[in-house]
């Protein structure tokens, strides 16, 4: 089950690096039928719904925990410090920080923010 999964997810992310649109990414999983497993495959489009991505320059005093650095970052003498995707942990911000006048590093550094969607509350009937 887990390798049915992760072909889902590796085959997701080669489409968005193709930059194929957001819509049309399941659309096109969807229609290679046989492929995939049809379970896995809309508990991952349910997931993925449930969220939006945002990406933002941000300096490195408006880095939160949580984000996902959007580039490889690099030191001034272009030793890479952070890859391209790695999560923002409270410990690796504070490391970052304390080390980024040393190490001169470049910015604003691309930051990539994953948000809820507010999922609209079912209808409640009111008696009259």
């Amino acid at each position: 089950m887990g390798a049915r999964a992760l072909r889902i997810a590796l085959d997701y992310d080669v489409l968005e690096s193709e930059n194929i649109p957001d819509n049309h990414r399941f659309e096109i999983l969807r229609g290679r039928t046989g492929q995939y497993d049809p379970e896995i495959l809309q508990a991952f489009a349910d997931l993925r719904g449930k969220s939006e991505t945002l990406v933002h320059e941000l300096r490195l005093d408006e880095i939160a925990s949580g984000m996902l650095f959007g580039e490889d970052v690099k030191s001034a003498r272009g030793l890479l410090l952070i890859a391209r995707g790695q999560e923002v942990t409270p410990g690796l911000l504070e490391r970052i920080r304390n080390f980024s006048s040393e190490l001169g590093i470049r910015e604003p550094i691309r930051m990539i923010e994953r948000r809820a969607i507010p999922q609209a509350s079912p209808a409640v009937p009111v008696a009259l």
